[in-house]
């Protein structure tokens, strides 16, 4: 369902229940697989809060769903998987997206619960829709310099799989600039 006025707020409110696929932050760690035959799934709730293209919330809690390639897929009630981001527009040339993200799954041979940290600061880098939006006259040619594009983004991971307890980190760094050129 999604809700373009909530309550008279001028927040739109997007509500996924029932089983879905879909993408978080960079989609480095929950996202659609693009090479894989088979799609990580879940059955759940999903909810994204925001006003216009300044912020937006989104929030998740979700049983992952068993792939098995010989019966029907089912939900694991053994593992939960949950968790929130943000993304901030204050600036145009920053969107700040602090997240986190939780698993408990006492599905495995050793109970794991692992809690992520992590903080995404980026610009969007043009992509075909975009440029096609910006190549109004349809020529191959761009008006208006586009510039640099970045990402930078900063895990932290700690939890436990069964007595031991674990610390794991990610760091990534990229940039580009887009020229104004056919």
């Amino acid at each position: 369902a999604t809700y373009r006025d909530t309550l008279g707020t001028g927040l739109r409110t997007d509500v996924h229940v029932g089983r879905f696929t879909f993408e978080f932050g960079s989609t480095r760690l929950v996202g659609r697989r693009v090479f894989l035959n088979v799609t990580n799934v879940f059955d759940g709730a999903h909810v994204n809060v925001g006003r216009d293209n300044r912020w937006r919330v989104r929030a998740f809690l979700t049983e992952p769903v068993l792939i098995d390639p010989t019966h029907l897929d089912k939900q694991s009630s053994n593992q939960v998987f949950w968790g929130t981001t943000g993304e901030f527009r204050q600036l145009p040339w920053m969107i700040i997206g602090p997240y986190y993200l939780g698993l408990n799954d006492s599905v495995s041979p050793t109970r794991r619960v692992i809690n992520t940290y992590g903080l995404r600061i980026h610009k969007n880098a043009v992509t075909p829709d975009l440029f096609n939006q910006l190549d109004a006259d349809n020529d191959g040619i761009l008006t208006g310099s586009l510039g640099l594009d970045y990402e930078l983004e900063g895990t932290v991971q700690t939890g436990t799989r069964g007595d031991t307890d674990f610390f794991a980190y990610m760091g990534h760094a990229q940039a580009g600039y887009t020229f104004n050129a056919p």
